[in-house]
């Protein structure tokens, strides 16, 4: 689940992208971790994991509306997690590249140095379409039983 804006764990640096790196993509400074049955993922850079943080609020402010959310405090489920992590990262991977299809990003790190460097900003990454991105996501159906 996601973590309330507020409540800020930097001792553990826990990944602000930890669903899209447990489904398929990766990052240059993810560290996994198992405790028991329960997996994570941790940032190894107090940077990077402080602009992830930063662009996973930032999503979450703009993809409001796409989540039927009313509010950022509001907790997500799970599932409007994964939409907004995976539907986010994919948007931006298809703002810097049009014509590719994004199946899994190979360093989410170099995927936002990339977005900044062109955008100047991540407040200026084209919100309008990362967000239809996050809005198009579905996740896997559930098999009828």
């Amino acid at each position: 689940m996601d973590e309330e804006p507020g409540e800020v764990r930097e001792a553990a640096r826990e990944c602000a992208f930890a669903l899209a790196l447990l489904n398929a993509h990766d990052c240059s400074h993810a560290e996994r971790y198992c405790i028991g049955e329960r997996s994570g993922v941790r940032c190894g850079a107090e940077s990077p994991w402080r602009r992830c943080r930063a662009l996973r609020l930032l999503l979450r402010e703009r993809a409001r509306f796409a989540l039927a959310t009313p509010g950022i405090r509001e907790r997500l489920s799970h599932a409007q997690s994964l939409r907004l992590q995976l539907g986010g990262l994919r948007g931006i991977a298809t703002a810097l590249a049009p014509d590719a299809s994004p199946r899994a990003i190979r360093d989410i790190h170099a995927l936002l140095v990339e977005a900044r460097a062109r955008y100047g900003s991540l407040e200026a990454l084209p919100f309008e379409h990362i967000v239809r991105q996050i809005s198009a996501y579905r996740g896997r159906r559930r098999e009828q039983r």
